[in-house]
């Protein structure tokens, strides 16, 4: 199942380890019918450029 997100990372441009970070720190705040916003092909890139861990702030 990862090497299928960290695909669909790499054909979206996206950096796999970034991604899951970012997964993993905001899944638990997500509602379950918008998961799917979460996956490599729908998440917004911007998110990611913005995105630092809570001790990084």
């Amino acid at each position: 199942m990862f090497y299928s997100f960290f695909a669909c990372c790499k054909l979206n441009e996206i950096n796999p380890q970034k991604w899951l970070q970012y997964v993993l720190e905001n899944i638990a705040d997500y509602k379950v019918n918008k998961l799917h916003e979460l996956l490599p092909n729908n998440i917004d890139p911007e998110k990611l450029v913005n995105f630092k861990k809570f001790w990084e702030v």
